[in-house]
């Protein structure tokens, strides 16, 4: 229909033209210079009818010859890229499989062909430094900044990964200090700022950030209140090395309140308490956690706080021992508790209690004491060689009642008279 409407058309112009060819001829001169040419109307317009059908004729033709050139070279382009792709998904399946040394070489190869190149840079990057190969490593995340801004977030997080599993914790912590400034809602940059402290046992530093990690859930529960006891550990014991007192209570404010009732925890602020000579506070501490919730652990922290009224410490360890008349470590306090107040026989039946109970080398190395304290020499022996027996070898021994001692006694004394009896002669 088209080719049909422009037959006609042409056709209409061309009868038009003959018609003014013949009644009106007209006449065309052209001057260029010194030289002129001249012709009739319809001459004039047929040539340049002709020229322009020559001209786009010649158009048409380079237009194609273009195409094909260009179809070639997509076409080249097509197939390059196809084959950087599959090379690159090659790559990051070695790289997911552990062999770093080809998954580095197929990335790098496919990498200058490839949509985004800096995923080659960086991956090459990490299986460059899983061998070792520090200086590539480098070289492959220089390449990467090229690719994208010096600024680049995901360069500058690799960056301070290479940085901390090359040992440079220093300038990881510098690296992940800005960027966390920048970006303090990346969780990821938050976990490896955590590792850098971590790895500079930068306590104090880490403690600061102990609110976000939280808020951020980048670790479990079970997880975080490890990091949280190891870091008021080393802080607390820094300030007992101190002789910071003040410090010391402070740490324990920041904790939050619910993670105050951590046994651990607590455990920790008491004994920091203790070497401070702070008695009275480690004792307050213990007794409003062990009445809030009983723990074996602070029930025996409790017998090693010295106050300077023991009496106050045995009223209220006898009234928990009616509630948990099975616990080892209350009888291991209370023992402790009644040798301070001189209270020997009761200090005495408190240890065997809690060795029958719960048998543990301290106690007997306590009792042992003890008894050698009272004279018993012999029962401290065999008390001493018990506890070794326990601590070395995982074996507890039952003790002896007073009435088998006494047995034992009285069998050794009859023995050693026999001997020495003198023979009666028949004569």
């Amino acid at each position: 229909m088209r080719t049909l409407t422009t037959a006609m058309i042409v056709l209409l112009a061309a009868m038009t033209l003959s018609i003014f060819a013949v009644y009106e001829p007209g006449y065309i001169l052209i001057s260029v210079g010194h030289h002129s040419v001249e012709m009739s109307l319809p001459a004039f317009t047929l040539t340049a009818l002709l020229v322009i059908i020559v001209a786009y004729a010649i158009l048409r033709v380079l237009i194609r010859v273009w195409q094909l050139t260009s179809g070639v070279s997509h076409s080249r382009l097509y197939q390059r890229l196809t084959k950087s792709r599959r090379a690159s998904a090659q790559g990051l399946l070695e790289f997911a499989q552990g062999d770093w040394a080809q998954a580095e070489s197929l990335l790098i190869q496919s990498a200058n062909d490839f949509d985004h190149p800096v995923v080659n840079f960086l991956y090459a990057a990490q299986a460059a430094q899983e061998q070792g190969k520090y200086e590539r490593c480098e070289y492959y995340l220089n390449s990467a900044r090229k690719h994208f801004s010096p600024n680049s977030l995901v360069v500058e997080v690799a960056k301070a990964k290479y940085q901390l599993a090359n040992g440079a914790n220093e300038e990881a912590l510098h690296t992940l200090t800005r960027l966390y400034r920048d970006s303090p809602q990346n969780t990821p940059i938050l976990r490896l700022l955590s590792s850098a402290h971590q790895n500079l046992e930068d306590w104090d530093g880490l403690a600061k950030l102990l609110g976000p990690i939280r808020k951020a859930k980048i670790y479990s529960n079970k997880e975080f209140l490890e990091l949280l006891r190891t870091v008021n550990k080393n802080q607390m014991e820094k300030a007992t090395s101190n002789n910071d007192v003040k410090h010391l209570n402070q740490i324990w404010k920041d904790i939050p309140e619910r993670l105050r009732r951590d046994d651990q925890l607590v455990c920790q602020y008491v004994r920091s308490l203790r070497q401070l000579d702070q008695h009275n506070t480690a004792e307050s501490i213990l007794r409003d956690a062990l009445n809030n919730s009983w723990s074996e652990i602070l029930a025996g922290e409790y017998g090693l706080v010295e106050l300077t009224d023991s009496s106050v410490q045995l009223y209220h360890g006898e009234a928990w021992l009616r509630q948990n008349p099975h616990s080892g470590m209350l009888l291991l306090s209370l023992a402790r508790i009644c040798e301070r107040s001189q209270l020997w026989g009761k200090a005495r039946i408190y240890f065997e209690s809690s060795l029958a109970l719960a048998p543990r080398p301290e106690t007997f190395r306590d009792l042992g004491e003890l008894l050698d304290s009272l004279g018993d020499e012999d029962s401290a022996q065999e008390t001493y060689r018990k506890g070794l027996r326990l601590a070395v070898e995982g074996v507890a021994e039952p003790l002896r009642t007073q009435a088998e001692k006494y047995a034992a006694k009285q069998r050794k004394s009859m023995g050693m008279e026999l001997v020495v009896r003198p023979k009666i002669s028949s004569s």
